[in-house]
């Protein structure tokens, strides 16, 4: 999953700056979700910055942030950010629907091989995000 962060980030930063912004807070979700506690923005800011391998400012993690505290997809208390309940549900669900589709994927195209699905699957992943 981590690898997969790591992709999309990169693939929709160089747009624009909104863009990046929508981004990180993308990441900042998957985050949460990936963690699934409570973690501070410094415990953020050092998931993203070993995600990403460099160094993101502090300030634009906290601008993230607070968007998605403005939109009400996470929440705070006493400086702990945490997935609310309905986006937790969301991402579960998107989640579902991308592991269903992969293994329909698998089960058309690659059943006949012999290689473990595990296999496949990672091979899969691992074509997805470098294309």
């Amino acid at each position: 999953m981590k690898n997969t962060l790591h992709a999309i980030y990169l693939k929709t930063d160089t747009t624009s700056k909104s863009l990046a912004k929508n981004a990180l807070s993308q990441l900042i979700l998957k985050i949460l979700f990936y963690y699934d506690k409570e973690l501070s923005i410094d415990e953020i800011k050092n998931e993203i910055n070993s995600l990403l391998r460099s160094n993101v400012n502090k300030d634009r993690i906290e601008d993230a942030n607070n968007l998605l505290v403005d939109e009400g997809k996470i929440t705070i208390d006493n400086e702990q950010y945490q997935l609310t309940s309905s986006r937790k549900q969301k991402i579960n669900i998107a989640y579902q629907e991308y592991t269903n589709r992969i293994f329909r994927i698998i089960e058309k195209f690659f059943s006949p091989v012999k290689s473990e699905k595990t296999a496949i699957r990672n091979w899969f992943e691992t074509i997805t995000i470098n294309f």
